[in-house]
């Protein structure tokens, strides 16, 4: 916490350069701005979760404390919830990237995608606080489920519950809806001469939107599931009938009990291969940034279509493509093999049992490690051409791709992209 708000410190008391700004120092960025909000929740958070665990570790009668045993399920949900904001981050700054694309001085998105920016941030905020004070504000019991994020909260006062509920929702459309938004406006802004000067979306931006795509669905659907679940499970009764009244509802519901629970485990599946997202689509923007620092054509102007290489353009292709095809084996290989939860390797893979038909196992092992090749091999040529950049190199003085008259094709995207 201590090196990140120096580094805050540093955001606000940068200079900017004369020969460019004058006497005017130019302000902190919308983007900027809400990614260092973002990042204070976002450690703030992880760092309740660690000082109640460090409690429990360190004696061992904190484990029959209520409120510690609230605070640590609240605490854990919480992760959930911003869980979304490194992604996000990476949106804005991506599209900020893509308005300097257009004006290198005073490129901005526009004003409502700006607009969208903070509230974005602010329902993270809202989401966060709710999950952590709804147990207490509405004097709930606290139960765990079977992954991260799984828990339900049986309220005292259902009234407060539903209302803390119907806000955390609202947030989440808000959070949504301004998602949503950002992307659009990286595909609607204009240069002020109009559509024809305007520079394509950069295939650094693309894979970066291709992965934002992913992983927020697949939070969404794992976050919906684990609320339905949590609704079924008892919560707006008392506290005194919760375990009559979930033997009851055990009994009545079984089925659909066990679909939630299938579904809470395929998508946590899922969640542990879309975590790949985030950190390859910082690497992502920070090899266009750098391939940008070298770009210059011969009046000294950044060319409109400056990026890397060719081939680590391919790469990121590759490393985004693998990311897609593992979430999607991920939730097919339950399917296949009638698996109740599925298994995944510490790289997010999808295994299958050991029961499993031999050709559907064998299908399964191939697409496994093409992935992972494919994954790393990306990642890794990128940051190859990362540090063996040349303005001789980069887009667009030069075509050589990964593999010699391949080009590897892109991911899917709106088309007005393309």
């Amino acid at each position: 916490m201590v090196v990140f708000s120096v580094v805050v410190l540093g955001v606000f008391m940068m200079k900017g350069p004369k020969e460019i700004w004058g006497n005017q120092e130019p302000p902190v960025s919308p983007a900027v701005m809400c990614t260092i909000f973002l990042s204070g929740i976002f450690f703030l958070v992880y760092l309740l979760v660690a000082i109640v665990k460090t409690c429990f570790e360190v004696s061992a009668g904190a484990r029959s404390s209520p409120v510690l045993l609230k605070l640590e399920a609240s605490a854990t949900a919480a992760k959930m919830t911003v869980n979304f904001a490194p992604m996000l981050c990476i949106l804005f700054v991506g599209a900020r990237m893509r308005a300097l694309q257009i004006d290198p001085k005073n490129g901005n998105p526009q004003s409502w995608a700006q607009n969208c920016f903070f509230m974005c941030t602010f329902s993270i905020l809202i989401q966060a606080l709710l999950v952590i004070l709804m147990p207490f504000v509405a004097r709930g019991e606290c139960k765990r489920g079977a992954c991260e994020g799984d828990v339900s909260f049986i309220m005292e006062n259902p009234r407060v519950g539903a209302v803390m509920t119907a806000m955390r929702y609202i947030c989440l459309v808000a959070l949504y809806g301004g998602a949503i938004a950002v992307v659009y406006s990286v595909f609607v802004i204009q240069h002020p001469d109009g559509r024809k000067m305007t520079p394509p979306v950069s295939p650094a931006m693309k894979c970066v939107i291709a992965l934002t795509v992913q992983y927020f669905i697949i939070y969404t659907v794992l976050f919906i599931c684990i609320t339905i679940k949590s609704f079924v499970s008892g919560q707006g009764m008392n506290a005194n009938d919760a375990e009559q009244a979930s033997l009851m509802r055990f009994e009545s519901d079984q089925p659909f009990t066990r679909a939630m629970s299938k579904a809470i485990a395929i998508f946590d599946a899922a969640r542990s291969t879309v975590m790949f997202a985030p950190m390859l689509s910082i690497l992502f923007v920070g090899t266009r940034m750098r391939a940008l620092q070298l770009a210059k054509d011969e009046d000294g102007q950044i060319p409109r279509d400056a990026g890397p290489q060719k081939w680590v353009q391919d790469a990121m292709f590759l490393a985004t493509w693998a990311v897609f095809v593992q979430l999607v084996m991920v939730m097919l290989v339950p399917m296949l093999t009638g698996s109740i939860k599925p298994e995944i390797d510490a790289d997010g893979n999808a295994k299958v049992p050991p029961s499993t038909n031999k050709y559907i196992a064998i299908f399964v092992e191939v697409v496994r490690y093409a992935n992972l090749i494919c994954m790393y091999v990306g990642s890794t040529v990128v940051i190859v051409g990362l540090f063996t950049m040349t303005p001789q190199e980069i887009q667009p003085y030069s075509n050589r791709h990964l593999v010699p008259g391949v080009d590897v094709p892109k991911p899917p995207i709106p088309s007005s992209a393309k």
